[in-house]
Formats: structure tokens, C-alpha cells, sequence
């Protein structure tokens, strides 16, 4: 019988992420998930989140992997650029555990300007791409 395959079952990109413990099978609850972000008026790009949370849930791994996440800003003029990449993000997956959800804290992000931006949860070996989330930055006026 073959091997179930590994997939991502969510990957969201949200303000807050409360984690109840710190144990394999992690119960999470997610803040404020939602597709428009908005930006105080006063505030100047770049701008930083106060915070914000990467959130996965995963199917099926087996032993160690290495997962990245690249931030791509989509309304940059001329042409859409990346603006950040995470490398070497390590996840365990525990031998008996099929289903397990992680979450990372990224407030270091640098957004550029004002409008969509698309995150790519990727392998890290072979760089394909696992799954995508879109947010929208806009300022308050």
C-alpha cells in the first residue's frame, strides 16, 4: 500500500495566534483572520505589523522537513517584487502523528507600500510551491 501523501491543509496569514500548549498535537486559535489589513494613518511606509502570524496545518509528514516562505508584493509598479523570503523552517513530524499545525510569528516584514501581497509556503528542497495565502494592505485615511 503506498505511502499517504503530504499536503497542506490551511495556511493563512492572520494578526494574532494564541498557542494553549506547547505539545505536538498544539491547539491554536487564530485572531482576526481576514483579507484587508489596515494601516493607521499616521504610519509611513514601509510600515512593520505590530503582529503578525503565518499559520499551517499539515497531513501526512514524515521525519524532519524544511519548509520557506517568500512575501511578494503583487502591486508594485512596474511589476510584482519579492519582498521577503523565511529559510529554514524546520518541522518535525513525530512518528504516530498524521495531522499537525504549526505557526510562526513574522512582525519583521518590511511591506513596501500599500496593496496586495501573496505568501508562498514552499518545500525547502525542492523549492515547489505548497501553498498560497493573499492579504491587502491599505491605509486608514
Amino acid at each position: 500500500m503506498a505511502r499517504p501523501r503530504f499536503a497542506v491543509q490551511h495556511f493563512m496569514v492572520c494578526p494574532g495566534v494564541e498557542i494553549q500548549t506547547a505539545a505536538i498535537e498544539n491547539p491554536h486559535t487564530l485572531r482576526d483572520v481576514n483579507y484587508t489589513f489596515e494601516i493607521p494613518a499616521e504610519r509611513e511606509w514601509p510600515v512593520r505589523l505590530d503582529d503578525l502570524w503565518v499559520y499551517a496545518r499539515f497531513f501526512n509528514g514524515v521525519g524532519p522537513r524544511e519548509f520557506s516562505v517568500q512575501v511578494h508584493w503583487l502591486d508594485a509598479r512596474p511589476k510584482a517584487v519579492e519582498v521577503c523570503e523565511f529559510l529554514n523552517i524546520n518541522v518535525m513530524f513525530p512518528v504516530g502523528y498524521s495531522v499537525i499545525s504549526r505557526a510562526w510569528r513574522f512582525d519583521s516584514i518590511r511591506f513596501p507600500g500599500p496593496g496586495r501581497y501573496l505568501f508562498r509556503l514552499r518545500d525547502g528542497v525542492s523549492r515547489r510551491v505548497l501553498a498560497r495565502e493573499f492579504i491587502q494592505l491599505r491605509k486608514l485615511l
